[in-house]
């Protein structure tokens, strides 16, 4: 497991997995704004931060959702003045 914000590492990791065509079981965090995305297979989930493209998953893919609290919310930011 790769506890370290040295990306490198993880670059060395996810490279070694793709040549040997090992699965992996990734855990990433996404913090945005979430969306429901109808499809046929079934409803799957949405995340878009802030300048990224936005990330699908299905809900079993989720171990946790809590709110955060990093940036402030533009939205409220303009209502509040």
């Amino acid at each position: 497991m790769i506890l370290n914000t040295d990306t490198s590492l993880v670059h060395a990791r996810l490279l070694e997995a793709l040549q040997t065509g090992e699965p992996l079981e990734l855990i990433l965090v996404l913090r945005g704004r979430v969306g429901s995305v109808r499809r046929k297979t079934g409803d799957v989930w949405s995340v878009r931060a802030d300048g990224q493209r936005k990330v699908t998953f299905p809900a079993d893919a989720v171990v946790a959702a809590t709110p955060w609290r990093g940036a402030p919310d533009k939205r409220n930011a303009r209502r509040a003045h």
